[in-house]
């Protein structure tokens, strides 16, 4: 397979790895009858992925824990970025919750091999930007053949939940992925501020609460060393808690801003690392 430039998607995780950013999307898209039982106060974002290395180039991923109906639940979005539509995608798709299942059973392990045990619901989401709209359906059973209808009761079967971006270019998807929800929003004729405006909303109202500009400064600059450690972290998987601590000693918003756009098209964990050592130096 051809090997697909596509830094947009990177700009979409990023977005949705931010909880209130998360849960404005989920309460945007998802159906009535998942946002009733969903208590989203309880999403937490986990560090996981589940993207085979080999195919980290065309897809990408973020699993979510939360609390749906009172049972500990899983949301899981898959990011495809690939130049066609692929009817594997779905099998890639259930591949993925067969392994949060596993890794859901080996971290709640019980005492009795004899006591029944149930798997959590895992809510699949499909982020699709390809040169065509998806069209490979959105049900397992849709990309299977024979007696399907006969056979429905006997044969294993799961629907996406679809979000499809083939609409959008990728200077489109870069200059707004950061607000995925405003598109989202937008045809609900809803009004959504970008990340950066909440971020500035979100600061002065700190501010406010404690009486003080200062507070606000240090609010938005805890914000963008946040932004700048899960940016890093997804693309480098793991970083030291030395480097954390070297991007939490940087309290200067612009250098902060530049070292996120530098980030999204570094290449290596070294020059990462070399490129926060030049920043402290800087300061």
């Amino acid at each position: 397979m051809k090997k697909i430039s596509s830094p947009h998607d990177k700009y979409v995780k990023f977005n949705l790895s931010i909880k209130s950013n998360a849960v404005e999307f989920f309460t945007s898209y998802f159906p009535n009858e998942i946002l009733k039982l969903t208590d989203f106060d309880t999403l937490e974002i986990s560090k996981n992925s589940f993207v085979d290395k080999e195919l980290k180039e065309y897809f990408s991923d973020i699993l979510y824990t939360v609390n749906i109906a009172g049972s500990n639940s899983y949301i899981y979005i898959l990011f495809e970025h690939k130049s066609y539509n692929d009817s594997l995608t779905i099998i890639q798709t259930l591949k993925y919750i067969i392994n949060i299942w596993e890794l859901h059973l080996k971290q709640n392990k019980v005492k009795s091999k004899y006591k029944i045990r149930k798997l959590p619901i895992v809510l699949p989401v499909l982020l699709y930007h390809g040169k065509k709209k998806f069209s490979s359906g959105k049900q397992l059973i849709d990309n299977m053949e024979g007696p399907i209808k006969e056979l429905a009761q006997f044969i294993p079967n799961f629907e996406l939940l679809l979000y499809d971006l083939s609409d959008y270019s990728d200077d489109e998807l870069r200059g707004n992925a950061e607000t995925i929800t405003r598109h989202i929003s937008r045809e609900k004729g809803d009004e959504v501020m970008t990340l950066a405006e909440k971020l500035r909303e979100e600061g002065l109202r700190e501010g406010e609460k404690i009486g003080l500009r200062e507070g606000e400064k240090k609010g938005k600059i805890e914000k963008a060393q946040n932004v700048l450690i899960i940016l890093a972290q997804d693309k480098f998987d793991l970083l030291d808690k030395s480097i954390i601590k070297d991007i939490n000693n940087i309290e200067t918003l612009e250098i902060l801003d530049r070292l996120f756009m530098k980030t999204l098209s570094c290449e290596s964990l070294q020059d990462f690392k070399a490129m926060i050592n030049k920043a402290q130096d800087a300061i």
